[in-house]
């Protein structure tokens, strides 16, 4: 008997043992699960921060183009609406009766000393400038030519200096000046 109370005895302390074991492991088994189920929800909450962080990130970037767009069309609208001002009043100028049409240009030249020289004037001006300047200026010596390459006003020559009395040239350097101060009170 001896022999079965060694194996009994051995068999006690196997099953003790693997009770022990089993115990262990289920214990260590239940921490790791514990860890894992912690870890899971803490990588979860940082990805979801992460997540939400980008979603802002990523809809402040399409509002801020948004924005952008809007200005850029509101931008664009404004610029069409000054070029209509100024397409209007150029056309306004150029319907204007000869004779204040003439005397705007008339008036920029009397404030000139000059008793010669050469007018090249634009071609759609030229028959009414033509007979317009020989009688206003018929006592002095000058000559008056038509240019195609432009349409209304002239060119003043008279020795080395040239004066530019294009219309569109006028226009231009009018509209550099007051462009500001028209946007200004259309668009406060």
């Amino acid at each position: 008997m001896a022999i079965e109370d060694i194996l009994k005895k051995m068999d006690d302390e196997g099953a003790e043992k693997i009770a022990e074991l089993r115990a262990d492991y289920e214990a260590k088994l239940k921490a790791l699960e514990k860890e894992y189920s912690e870890t899971l929800k803490r990588i979860q909450s940082e990805n979801k921060a992460q997540a939400e962080a980008h979603k802002s990130a990523i809809k402040e970037n399409l509002l801020s183009k948004a924005r952008m767009e809007l200005r850029l069309k509101l931008l664009e609208e404004k610029r069409k609406i000054l070029n209509s001002v100024f397409a209007e009043a150029f056309e306004n100028i150029k319907a204007l009766p000869e004779k204040e049409y003439l005397g705007l240009f008339f008036s920029r030249l009397e404030q000139l000393n000059f008793n010669s020289g050469e007018f090249i004037v634009g071609h759609e001006d030229y028959e009414r400038f033509a007979k317009a300047l020989l009688e206003h200026f018929g006592n002095q010596s000058f000559t008056v030519k038509m240019d195609k390459s432009f349409s209304r006003g002239f060119i003043l020559r008279t020795g080395k200096i040239q004066y530019d009395f294009r219309l569109d040239r006028i226009f231009e350097e009018l509209r550099e000046r007051l462009e500001d101060r028209i946007a200004r009170l259309l668009f406060g």
